[in-house]
This record gives C-alpha cells, structure tokens and sequence, in this order.
C-alpha cells in the first residue's frame, strides 16, 4: 500500500533534529526505499487548479490572520481523549454503526483514519475539536466507511466497474470525503485540502526548509507545519531536492471536480455513496446500482437530500466557486477547465510572508459589480474584504464564527458573489 511505504521509520529521530533547527533538510529511512520512490513516481504534481488553491489560502489568511486562529473560530473547543471518546461513542449509536466498527487510538498515526473495519484515532493532545471532530467522523465513517460497505450489496454482479487509474479513484473518494467534513462548518473555506495541494506543487521545485519557510505564510505553528511538510515530502530519502509524494493533491483535485459538476442531471449524490467508484466510472456503472437495497447504510446528512445539495451550494460559494459550473450534458469523466486566469499571473508565494498580504492579494483581483451580482470575487482584505457591492441580493444568511481579524459588514458577500452574506462576518467583536 502507498502510504504504508512511504511511511519514514525514522520519524521521530528527524522531528526532533528539525525543531532545533529548522534549516536542517530530514533525511528519511524507510522499510523498502525502493518502494517508497516506485510509490512518489506514480503521479506527478500539477498546477492544475494552483489558481484555486491559492485564491482560498489567501481568503482564510486574510480573514483569520493565521491557521491556528481559523481553526479556533471554526473547529470548535479542544478535546480531551475521554471527551473524544463520548463523541465517538455517540456517533456510532446514532448512526447505527457500533456493532460494525472498532474503535483504536494510536499515536504513531499521523493523522485520522479508516480500514478494516477500525477507526484510528489520533492520540495527540489538542489534536481534536468538537465541530472538526463530527466532520472528521462523516469523512472516515460517513464517506469512505459507508461507500465500502455499500460497494458489497449495490452492484449488479462482478466486472460491472471499469478500471480507471489510482490517482482518480483516490480523488473522488477523499475529494467526496472532504466536501463532507466541511458541511456542518459555519465557515466552509476548503483551507487544508487547498493548503496540501500547493504544498505538493511547492514541494515539487523546492526542499523541505524551504518549502516549511514559505509555509510560514498560511501554517504559523512549527508542529503543524511539520506536519504538512512531512506529508508532501514522504517517499523522499533526501528532502533537500525537489520532489512530492503528489498523491495528496488528489483531494483538491477531486472535490473541486465534484463541485463543477455539482448540478450535472447525471449524477445522484446518493448513489454516489452506494459505491467506491469515482466520477470516471460513475456513469458507465450508475444503471446497474440497487440503491433500493435494504442492507445499505445512507449516512445522516443524505436525510433529506436536497438539503445536502443546498449544503454543497453553500460550500461551492464560500470558496469563490458558486459561478464555476459544467454546462448541461457535460460528461462526468471530462476534467473541467481552469477558471479564467487572474489579471496577473500566480506567483511563487514569498517566503515567510508578511504581515500584511494585501498587496499579494491585489495582484489576485477580479472587480465585482456596484451593488452585489456583479459576479466578481474582490476581496482585497483590510477592512474592505469582500466589496462586491454594498447590498448583496439573493442568498443572504449570517453566519458567525470567533477570533476572525476583521468584520466585514453588509458587503454583499464574502468574495463579491451576487448572493452575499450580511452581518459582520469574521470580526474580533462578534461572539
């Protein structure tokens, strides 16, 4: 398995000797270093949707200032295990699941995961939160979980899915996986899959010192950056050289490909849970599901549908994409386009960044209309984030989230999108 083999055995050792020097370039051992660089050379690393990526991790950073302080205003109170544990606990009841998975904590996992019918639980102090833990808990258990299960009682037969390739299968699956534990979130910015798809690509021209530096500018705690650099870098015996283990582009890629299709009359989000196959193979397997089959688990947050796709709108609007859209009959298995490009090319992003980003972010304007629907995505942070127009028509909601560095007040929407939100969104007085 790939991320068996590109698991470093000298971890620990290297974490260590990092954090006392953060200019050291790690040198990782593995169990099979041929593996483990046969697991990095099956995809390279793309710039595909860099635009998007970017355009998010600037939009977070402007409004929460840093990550550490987004994941306090969106993620919910720190947990402790006992605490964990009673979420856990009442999750599986709820959902009719506890006689179906075993629950473990480990503390050489990196991060949250699923197989063989156990959950692996991070145990790492101030790891979990109550919202980021629910929606990891649709992502582990209400996605992969459940499109495994049902995958054994929704196909007609044996030889009814076509073979597609591992990158786009992984795609769909932790790209649906991801759209799931943003949903119930009052923020819905897809911030960390945004965050590992450019540290892949970065990755790909710089070392790992370097690529922590430049990190700086979205990730302000050292052991979170570590993090991230650990997973973009694994696979790599040497990290001073350029490389990435491109595999973790595959949420970015998948999910931003979900929400282009969206509204596409030919895929059905819950049949899309009755089974692990991804967009490519969608269509050509859809006809021979049974989703009607009693033995399948629909997750709770299918109950009622329509309000999941709303869920989905809302995300897709959060994230500046609510105007990118398929047009009709667009096959499901074709990769949509880039967005048209910014004003100014996408540049490296400076190391270390700076306190301020407002000039970088201008570079990344596209002007909105006088008064909201003009259909732009201005968001120039400082105190005028988000100037589409001074009254945004259609959707408006409040939404309200602690620690956020500036408010922004009735300014027809987050990123300038016709259907803005109202309400001081993200302020330091809002509680």
């Amino acid at each position: 398995m790939a991320l068996a083999a590109v698991k470093p055995v000298n971890l620990e050792e290297e974490r260590v000797r990092f954090m006392q020097d953060e200019a050291y370039q790690p040198k990782f051992e593995y169990k099979d270093a041929a593996a483990a660089r046969a697991a990095c050379e099956r995809q390279l690393p793309s710039h595909e949707y860099l635009g998007l990526a970017i355009n998010v991790l600037e939009h977070v950073r402007e409004r929460f200032g840093s990550e550490s302080r987004y994941h306090e205003a969106v993620w919910g109170d720190e947990l402790t295990q006992p605490q964990a544990d009673d979420v856990v606990r009442e999750y599986l009841q709820r959902n009719g699941l506890s006689q179906l998975v075993r629950v473990r904590w480990s503390a050489s996992h990196l991060l949250t995961s699923f197989g063989s019918g156990c959950l692996n639980l991070v145990d790492r102090p101030g790891y979990y939160r109550t919202k980021r833990l629910l929606g990891l808990l649709d992502h582990e258990l209400g996605t992969h979980f459940t499109r495994a299960h049902n995958f054994k009682f929704s196909l007609c037969g044996p030889g009814t899915v076509p073979k597609t390739s591992s990158f786009l299968s992984t795609a769909t699956e932790e790209g649906l996986a991801s759209l799931n534990t943003h949903q119930f979130l009052c923020d819905k910015a897809l911030f960390q899959p945004a965050l590992l798809y450019w540290s892949c690509w970065r990755a790909s021209q710089v070392g790992f010192a370097e690529l922590n530096q430049e990190m700086k500018r979205y990730v302000d705690l050292p052991a979170r950056r570590w993090l991230e650099c650990v997973r973009v870098k694994r696979g790599r015996t040497d990290t001073s050289a350029p490389g990435a283990f491109a595999k973790e582009q595959s949420t970015w890629d998948g999910l931003v490909r979900l929400l282009y299709h969206r509204r596409s009359q030919s895929l059905n989000w819950l049949t899309l849970h009755c089974a692990k196959v991804s967009l490519e193979q969608y269509e050509a397997t859809a006809a021979a599901m049974e989703v009607e089959n009693t033995a399948l688990i629909i997750p709770h947050f299918l109950r009622p549908l329509n309000a999941y796709e709303q869920r989905l709108e809302q995300i897709a609007f959060d994230n500046g994409l609510e105007a990118w859209l398929a047009p009709a009959n667009t096959p499901l298995s074709l990769r949509p386009p880039p967005p048209p490009p910014s004003p100014t090319p996408v540049l490296p992003i400076p190391a270390g960044g700076s306190s301020s980003s407002s000039s970088w972010v201008r570079a990344h304007v596209e002007e909105g209309g006088a008064e909201g629907g003009g259909g732009g995505r201005e968001w120039r942070g400082g105190s005028e984030a988000g100037r589409g127009g001074e009254r945004g028509r259609g959707r408006g909601e409040v939404v309200i989230c602690k620690g956020a560095r500036r408010g922004v007040k009735a300014g027809g929407g987050r990123w300038g999108w016709e259907g803005g939100r109202r309400e001081g969104v993200m302020g330091d007085d809002v509680s």
